[in-house]
């Protein structure tokens, strides 16, 4: 009977973590639904909820496979990314790693978004300039989208930022991220670039 019940809260823990990182059925930690209402975006000229669900839109479009997993594929819930993140590479305490925290869509920032499951973790990098928005798909991925060294040239074009710090924080953009591993068997579904 002790076995039982060991095995059913350790398989309750691990599905109740998932849950967590992933934004299913509204379970939050300590049990608290996440209703949360964002403040307003501080920038007037991009509304958050609008971004984040092109975000969800170009993961849906680029990972089609992901909703053999999700049926719904990647959401926005109280204007909060569901089963992926968002981390701006300009202040990175601006990010949806903790899902108490809303996002800001700032002009002139650079963002990494992907699914949370490592296996569809497909890097991409939004930058919002000039009230549009410039969103590189798969740049973690050879032969499958653009590349970093293209999103470095439209920042430099754009003259978005010189500072040789955040150049290099988004060079390095896939440390700024959580990715789930379900097994360590679990491979990205693309051939991965080797840095």
């Amino acid at each position: 009977m002790k076995i039982r019940h060991s095995v059913f809260i350790g398989i309750s823990y691990f599905y109740l973590s998932i849950c967590t990182m992933m934004s299913c059925g509204g379970y939050k930690r300590g049990n608290l639904i996440q209703n949360e209402i964002c403040s307003p975006n501080p920038d007037k000229t991009y509304n958050r909820k609008e971004v984040l669900t092109q975000l969800a839109d170009t993961l849906d479009s680029l990972i089609p496979e992901f909703r053999g997993y999700e049926k719904n594929g990647f959401s926005v819930d109280n204007e909060k990314p569901s089963k992926f993140f968002v981390y701006d590479l300009f202040d990175t305490l601006n990010n949806t790693l903790d899902r108490k925290r809303c996002i800001n869509m700032i002009e002139g920032h650079v963002y990494h978004f992907s699914a949370i499951l490592y296996q569809f973790s497909f890097s991409n990098i939004l930058i919002l300039n000039n009230g549009k928005m410039k969103i590189f798909k798969a740049v973690n991925c050879v032969d499958k989208g653009d590349n970093i060294e293209d999103v470095i040239a439209y920042i430099k074009t754009y003259k978005i930022t010189q500072d040789e710090a955040y150049l290099n924080r988004i060079k390095g953009y896939r440390k700024f991220g959580s990715y789930l591993r379900i097994d360590n068997y679990v491979n990205l579904r693309c051939q991965s670039i080797q840095k």
